[in-house]
């Protein structure tokens, strides 16, 4: 802890990792939610139009993108030790601007589900190989703190994102938002062909076989350290994973705001996610990863407890939602980075595998999280908000007990 404390600027984590490698590394890590999931958001009462659909038909593509990401994570980490980080990102990003592309030109809500699939899997390599390159530069116990100040960094991108999703269904429709996904994958694809080295050692690469990917799963499932940090990562995402199911449905259709208004508020929500990350270097070092991960919980129970109080007051208003989400997402930005760094820190030789298989549970959980929304939404705020809460509530008590019995950092 020490040695986090007295390091301060990126650069002197490791000489390796300039500032240029962070911002694009970045990137890769926050292409899957801010521009898979938060870009897409606005869009969901508009396809519902389109498509002549229910909200719940429209919520399995949320459901599809987070089940094929979660998938894709089991084979994206194994062909990462493999082949690299370079190789699968470059074939990542290909992919996602091809099927972000395929979303654009979506005849059916079918098709559009299939791309989605597809669209996530891209999204999926670019994140595995992301996280990898961090495992491959940055000693275990600087992990967390590392991906948070990236996190730091891209804050702008789920901001960004949703404002500009907002704008472009409100003023060009739905299909825009993906034409947007595409150009921006094809960007990023030139970039790292002219930009990123390979950081994979020759030495450390695995050779993919059934026998051997198996063994790799056991042994890190046997790990209590690991189960620890994914159980509570598994909590967090769906919490997460809640409110960007139902986020939208609740301004759109329960509190009656465009989507441009929509976007507003959930803008002002991923600050909050900033703040936690921010939080998170100012606290880890002086409290440590169990308490940080309880106190992640508290915020999380208080704020969205808080916000079930005042709708049941029949105060139902959108700021007391935005409000209120601004600091449950503080509680997401303060446990994420500590689950993932904590997750692969056991395993320098298969932080791909690891990583992969923590995000996998994580998004599955997701995954869940989503449909249940989609099956839970009564055209109230309160499935949302309970679900949120539930989440909240297992954060703190995984981190009161698994996390501090076998996550030391």
């Amino acid at each position: 802890m020490q040695q986090a404390r007295n390091s301060t600027p990126l650069q002197s984590l490791n000489p390796a990792m300039p500032i240029g490698l962070t911002v694009l590394l970045g990137v890769l890590m926050f292409m899957p939610q801010p521009l898979g999931t938060d870009l897409y958001l606005p869009s969901l009462p508009a396809i519902a139009q389109d498509f002549g659909l229910s909200v719940a038909q429209v919520a399995r593509t949320m459901t599809a993108f987070l089940a094929g990401f979660g998938i894709s994570q089991l084979v994206s980490g194994p062909l990462c030790d493999r082949f690299g980080r370079r190789t699968l990102a470059l074939w990542g990003t290909a992919l996602y601007a091809l099927a972000s592309a395929g979303c654009a030109m979506a005849p059916s809500i079918d098709w559009l589900i299939s791309m989605r699939v597809l669209q996530a899997a891209g999204a999926c390599a670019t994140f595995v190989a992301a996280r990898a390159v961090v495992r491959d530069n940055v000693a275990p116990q600087d992990g967390a703190r590392v991906i948070s100040m990236i996190s730091s960094y891209m804050a702008a991108a789920p901001i960004g994102g949703i404002l500009l999703g907002g704008a472009l269904v409100s003023y060009f429709g739905w299909r825009f938002n993906f034409v947007a996904l595409a150009v921006f994958g094809v960007g990023v694809f030139t970039v790292l062909w002219l930009r990123l080295a390979e950081t994979l050692k020759p030495q450390d690469i695995q050779r993919i076989n059934v026998r051997g990917l198996w063994n790799s799963y056991r042994i890190i499932l046997a790990n209590p350290s690991f189960l620890a940090y994914t159980a509570v990562a598994c909590a967090g995402g769906a919490g997460l994973f809640t409110h960007l199911s139902a986020s939208s449905l609740v301004y759109v259709h329960v509190l009656h705001e465009t989507p441009l208004w929509f976007s507003v508020c959930f803008a002002f929500n991923c600050f909050g996610f900033l703040s936690g990350t921010v939080l998170l270097r100012r606290w880890l070092p002086r409290i440590g990863a169990v308490r940080l991960l309880m106190r992640a919980g508290a915020i999380q129970i208080i704020s969205i407890g808080l916000s079930i109080a005042i709708a049941y007051s029949g105060f139902v208003h959108w700021s007391a939602i935005a409000v209120c989400n601004f600091f449950f997402l503080i509680g997401y930005g303060l446990l994420m980075s500590v689950c993932q760094a904590g997750s692969v820190a056991p395993f320098p030789e298969r932080a791909g595998t690891a990583g992969s298989l923590m995000g996998a549970l994580q998004i599955g959980c997701g995954a869940l999280a989503g449909w249940w929304m989609g099956v839970a939404f009564n055209s109230t705020v309160f499935p949302m908000l309970l679900t949120q809460l539930c989440c909240g509530a297992a954060v703190l008590v995984l981190a009161a007990t698994l996390v501090r019995k076998h996550g030391a950092l």
